[in-house]
């Protein structure tokens, strides 16, 4: 069922904030410019401190993806996933949600990219009937540029990225791995 709120208030972040606060859910989906460098600091954002605050996973649709559902037909169009995976933070929960969105999205044929860049990845236990679904990527550093490569090459529907925020002085001006993949990469990121 759909329906529409208005949020009452001056300062969107806070408005959907205090949404979320009385009407409780478990993902919440995001329209977003992505913006990137002299953009980002003119216009700032909505989606990237709503994310952060919401604790929640969070679907970003950036204006200039394709996304991974027709708007002709409504057909599910996810037939590949990236999942950069690490020791920190833990990528267990992004796996689970990114194999359970694809289930039930009856998107039984995705294929599931863990892709980690460095030495030594985690490993990652997946419950024996989804491995064939997996493919196991190792590539070197830099990081968000490897991220955004491989979504390119793999000609991924969907980037799903377990994050935990800002970490540091850095993060905070430049943002998170998953912020500054969400915009450069130009496709659907799920934030975890």
């Amino acid at each position: 069922r759909v329906m529409k709120e208005d949020v009452g208030d001056r300062d969107p972040v806070r408005g959907v904030l205090n949404f979320l606060n009385k009407h409780p859910c478990d993902l919440l989906v995001l329209a977003t410019h992505a913006r990137e460098g002299v953009p980002r600091w003119l216009h700032g954002s909505v989606g990237e401190p709503l994310s952060r605050k919401a604790r929640l996973p969070v679907l970003f649709l950036p204006h200039a993806s394709r996304g991974f559902v027709s708007t002709d037909s409504g057909e599910v169009l996810l037939r590949s996933v990236l999942i950069p995976i690490d020791h920190s933070p833990s990528p267990s929960q992004a796996v689970s949600l990114a194999i359970d969105l694809a289930d039930g999205l009856q998107a039984r044929e995705t294929v599931f990219h863990l892709l980690h860049v460095g030495a030594d990845g985690p490993r990652m236990h997946v419950d024996d009937r989804h491995e064939p679904r997996l493919r196991r990527l190792q590539r070197e550093c830099p990081i968000v540029d490897t991220i955004v490569q491989a979504a390119g090459e793999l000609d991924a529907d969907l980037i799903v990225m377990a994050t935990q925020g800002h970490d540091g002085f850095l993060d905070a001006f430049r943002g998170s791995t998953t912020e500054q993949v969400l915009r450069r990469a130009a496709r659907a990121v799920l934030a975890v």
